[in-house]
């Protein structure tokens, strides 16, 4: 498991998002680039600013690496990762906020 010291994550936030549907609870979640190599991005919309815990699980189940992200901010948000030396393969990138999930991506590593 890779603890949250080893990994490097960076966050953008204050874009402006427009379009959305206030009645979903979809956050709008992706992954990019995918496949990927040792990096990429965690794209979401929270509707609070409060803490995301992201999960990197292998596609049976098992957590490759998790952090938790403090500094999410209402509206878009974008959190790079950096150095997790994920093995070649397939995983589910989970986005939970406030106890409740925020959605799943595949990430295919190369």
């Amino acid at each position: 498991m890779v603890f949250q010291s080893d990994v490097s994550v960076s966050l953008r936030v204050g874009v402006e998002v427009t379009g959305i549907n206030e009645n979903s609870n979809d956050a709008q979640l992706s992954v990019s680039p995918n496949p990927a190599a040792d990096q990429f991005n965690i794209q979401f919309v929270s509707k609070s600013n409060s803490d995301v815990t992201v999960d990197v699980m292998t596609i049976d189940g098992k957590n490759a690496a998790q952090f938790v992200n403090t500094e999410i901010a209402d509206g878009l948000n974008v959190i790079q990762v950096n150095n997790l030396h994920l093995a070649k393969g397939i995983y589910i990138v989970r986005l939970n906020q406030d106890g409740k999930s925020l959605g799943m991506q595949r990430l295919v590593i190369q």
